[in-house]
C-alpha cells in the first residue's frame, strides 16, 4: 500500500518538454532541488514524447542530479511507473489519468503516489488505489499548451464530493493561488511559472504566500 503523506502546499513540475536540451533541463531541476522544503513543496520528474529508453536515462540522469536534494529529505516524484520510482530510488511516483489502476496498486510501503486528473471520475479511481493526492486541471489556460481551462466553478464542484487532496494545475500565477485556495485545492501545481523563472526562490516563495 502507498504510504498516505500531507499534500504538498506547491507541487513543482518539471518536464523536459519545456527545455530546449537536457543540459538546461537537468540544472534547473537542480536548482529547484536546492529550494524544495518537505513540509510544503514537492518535485515532479517529467519526460515525455520520447522513447521508452531515452526516457528511461533521462528519468535515471534527473535522479542523479537530484540526489543531493533526495539526501537531505525532497520529495521528490517521478512520472512513469511505481517500478520505475521503486528501481531508481525517487520517494514517490507520478501516474497519468491513463495509469490510474482499478484495484489498489501494489506499492512499496515509502513510496508514495500522485496521480493526474482531469475529470471527478478520474479522481474517484484515484481516491481507490490510493494516492495521496491528486492534481486537476487545467484551471486557467496553461503556458505550456494549448488547452481549454474547466475552470475555478469545476474545482470547487469537484473538492467538495472527495475527500482526497487536489492542486489545482494550469496558468496558476501567484496571484491566482488564493482563488484556488478558496475554490477548495489544498495547493497548487506549476511547470513552466516556477521551470522558467528567473528567480526560482522568490517565485516559489510567491506561490507559498499567494502573493501578488
Amino acid at each position: 500500500m502507498a504510504v498516505k503523506i500531507r499534500c504538498p502546499q506547491l507541487y513543482v513540475i518539471g518536464d523536459r518538454g519545456v527545455f530546449r536540451n537536457d543540459e538546461d533541463w537537468l540544472d534547473a531541476l537542480k536548482d529547484v532541488g536546492t529550494l524544495l522544503d518537505p513540509a510544503l513543496t514537492a518535485l515532479q520528474v517529467r519526460v515525455k514524447g520520447s522513447c521508452d529508453q531515452t526516457r528511461w536515462n533521462r528519468m535515471k540522469m534527473a535522479h542523479a542530479a537530484l540526489k543531493p536534494a533526495l539526501d537531505h529529505g525532497a520529495r521528490i516524484f517521478v512520472n512513469g511507473t511505481v517500478s520505475q520510482a521503486a528501481e531508481l530510488g525517487y520517494t514517490g511516483v507520478h501516474l497519468t489519468e491513463a495509469r490510474i489502476p482499478n484495484e489498489p496498486v501494489p506499492c512499496p510501503d515509502s513510496l508514495e503516489i500522485a496521480a493526474s486528473t482531469h475529470s471527478l471520475g478520474a479522481i474517484q479511481k484515484a481516491y481507490r488505489a490510493p494516492v495521496s493526492f491528486v492534481v486537476y486541471g487545467p484551471i486557467f489556460r496553461p503556458k505550456s499548451k494549448n488547452s481549454e481551462p474547466v475552470g475555478l466553478e469545476s474545482l470547487r464542484r469537484v473538492s467538495r464530493v472527495t475527500p482526497l487532496p487536489i492542486l489545482a494545475l494550469g496558468g496558476i500565477t501567484p496571484e491566482r493561488v488564493p482563488s484556488c485556495i478558496n475554490a477548495g485545492a489544498a495547493g497548487v501545481a506549476c511547470i513552466t511559472t516556477v521551470m522558467k523563472s528567473k528567480n526560482r526562490s522568490r517565485m516559489i516563495r510567491r506561490l507559498l504566500e499567494g502573493e501578488s
